[in-house]
């Protein structure tokens, strides 16, 4: 990827920019244990999700620290 320019580095630092988001993937965990265990990785309650629903989570790690942010669907 080109470095950006001055100008795009103003634009970033100071009014508006706009970047393709290209990095995105999609995980299904399942299992017994798969929304308790998930639920304490995320910092919105998933549990009460019905089937079809979904809502925005940063996921943390085992300190609780941020480490991205997703979106969460209940499947079944």
């Amino acid at each position: 990827m080109p470095a950006a320019t001055q100008s795009e580095l103003d634009a970033i630092l100071h009014h508006t920019a706009i970047a393709p988001i290209t990095d995105h993937a999609f995980l299904r965990i399942t299992g017994s244990d798969a929304t308790r265990w998930l639920n304490g990785m995320v910092t919105n309650s998933i549990q009460a999700l019905a089937p079809g629903e979904g809502n925005y989570n940063l996921l943390l790690n085992a300190e609780g620290r941020i480490q991205a942010d997703c979106t969460i669907y209940r499947e079944t």
